[in-house]
């Protein structure tokens, strides 16, 4: 893998990952399946018009068309489990940084092996 390639998985994830806090961040204080039909639409209705709920589909859309590019230019069997990696890393440093969400030890060990793996993977051919 070029480092192209690679600065582009890296991007498509961090992309996803911004996503997937800024849904996050909007949906925290949403019912979405509220009891009734009319308020589950009214809820929906709501979210369309929050920026940040909105910010984070267009992040999603973004990153889906860069990760379109990357599986035309590379073997989903690399690709995938570095851009994995990555999103897990930027959602768990986001999450904890950005929401306030705890970060344990066990976490973070699994990040360094996570980590570690992907090194690997990565230069051995």
């Amino acid at each position: 893998m070029n480092l192209q390639n690679l600065l582009l998985i890296v991007l498509t994830s961090l992309l996803t990952a911004t996503g997937n806090l800024l849904l996050r961040k909007s949906v925290t204080n949403t019912t979405l399946l509220a009891g009734s039909v009319e308020q589950t639409l009214w809820n929906l209705l709501h979210l369309l018009r929050d920026s940040t709920f909105v910010l984070g589909v267009v992040s999603y859309i973004i990153a889906t068309f860069m990760w379109l590019v990357v599986l035309s230019k590379q073997p989903i069997g690399l690709s995938y489990p570095v851009f994995v990696t990555c999103a897990f890393v930027f959602v768990t440093v986001g999450a904890t940084l950005g929401l306030g969400e705890s970060l344990s030890i066990h976490r973070l060990i699994g990040i360094a092996l996570m980590l570690a793996g992907i090194g690997y993977v990565s230069v051995v051919r």
